[in-house]
């Protein structure tokens, strides 16, 4: 699902980056007295996923209290502006401030409405900025790769994109830097603190912002199709959108009516996260014929413990940490004599496909369609599968 211009429906996954996360907040450093609950604090590891964190952390998830603060400051000087949004506190820039969708009622959503109304029969965008790596994903997918002038630190997919200059990291973004690269269009993921910081200036000068924050499988590819027509690039995005939407259906056709597998998804080690009650990544497991464990949970990212999962039992263990990391959960588990990593069942998946909300979900459904296939078969997961070790991404870097 997408919403233009004004900030509107707000998730994290980031994002998942994703992953097709549910509203999220994330916690802050105490600097103001604020207080924050636990529910934003927890919610926010799902926003760090989409936005590019790095999930297969040893402490991927934020250890954030209850008195951390959710914050959104704009510090101006003589040379730059930064909008600064939430930040963890134990493990700086993995979480990404949101909040839930504006009223039609609210002011800033009117005003920008407005302006999107009266955009509305402008020209293709030629220079592009996006503010999550999903949406620089949906950008190369709808063959508009070459009019993208900026990005956020976490945008390393496809390797041409690790060439644009960077804004900031998707919590932290610079006005400054991003109006010098002088975009006519902006590209967000959630109307996070920031994002909705930077709202007033972009509209004023009549730069267009979009926020584009999917829901299912299926908003991925109408997502692709839409960005092809925001850049001028439609029956290439078209294209790519049809053929996404067939391969979606293809594996709802072959997977969705087997046999259910009861599924643990595990985001973070220390303390143990899992995913929730979000929509996006929820929808891969049902297309593939599973179902999260914690699906009815409150939260899009909830804190659990170890013994909560042993008497779900769930069938299999689905965990972003590749290779040894992958070896040594498995282990543990098994140690917990929890039968499905005793049985071998502990599947690794690529995080930044699992987790962003972009195309490259698509093949990370299939890939977890057939672990859950191997499940039914009684088969322990192939290694030659598993998610490859997390690498310093060692891209240059370019500012304007």
């Amino acid at each position: 699902m997408s919403s233009s211009t004004c900030p509107g429906a707000c998730s994290a996954r980031a994002s998942r980056g994703g992953a097709g996360a549910a509203a999220a907040a994330a916690a802050a450093p105490a600097r103001r007295g604020q207080s924050a609950g636990p529910i934003r604090q927890l919610q926010g590891l799902v926003a760090a996923l989409a936005l590019g964190a790095a999930a297969w952390a040893p402490a991927a998830a934020c250890r954030a209290t209850a008195t951390a603060t959710a914050t959104a400051t704009v510090t101006a000087t003589s040379t730059a502006t930064t909008i600064a949004g939430a930040s963890c506190a134990t493990v700086p820039k993995e979480a990404a401030c949101a909040r839930p969708a504006a009223a039609s009622g609210d002011p800033a959503h009117s005003a920008a409405a407005a302006i999107a109304a009266q955009d509305q029969g402008r020209q293709p965008a030629t220079r592009v900025v996006t503010l999550a790596p999903s949406l620089t994903e949906l950008a190369y997918a709808a063959g508009g790769g070459s009019r993208l002038v900026g990005t956020v630190t976490s945008s390393d997919y496809p390797l041409a994109a690790r060439r644009l200059p960077r804004v900031g990291d998707g919590i932290n973004i610079s006005l400054e830097r991003l109006l010098s690269l002088r975009p006519d269009l902006v590209l967000a993921w959630q109307p996070s603190a920031a994002t909705r910081a930077l709202a007033p200036a972009l509209g004023a000068l009549h730069i267009p912002l979009e926020y584009m924050a999917p829901r299912s499988l299926d908003d991925i590819a109408r997502d692709v199709s839409r960005v092809g027509r925001l850049l001028g690039t439609a029956p290439q995005a078209d294209a790519a959108a049809a053929a996404l939407a067939g391969r979606i259906a293809r594996l709802r056709a072959q997977y969705g009516t087997r046999r259910t597998i009861r599924v643990f998804i595990e985001i973070g080690t220390d303390p143990l996260y899992t995913i929730g009650r979000d929509a996006l990544l929820n929808d891969a497991l049902r297309t593939c014929g599973g179902v999260n464990i914690y699906a009815q949970s409150a939260l899009a990212a909830p804190q659990v413990v170890a013994e909560s999962v042993l008497l779900a039992r769930p069938e299999a263990i689905i965990t972003a940490a590749g290779g040894r990391r992958r070896q040594a959960r498995q282990a543990y588990w098994s140690a917990l004599r929890l039968p499905a990593a005793q049985a071998g069942r502990v599947y690794a998946i690529d995080p930044d496909a699992l987790f962003r909300p972009g195309p490259r979900l698509i093949q990370a459904t299939a890939d977890l369609c057939r672990d859950l296939d191997q499940v039914r078969a009684g088969q322990p997961a192939t290694p030659a599968r598993s998610a490859p070790e997390p690498v310093p991404d060692r891209a240059p870097r370019r500012h304007p």
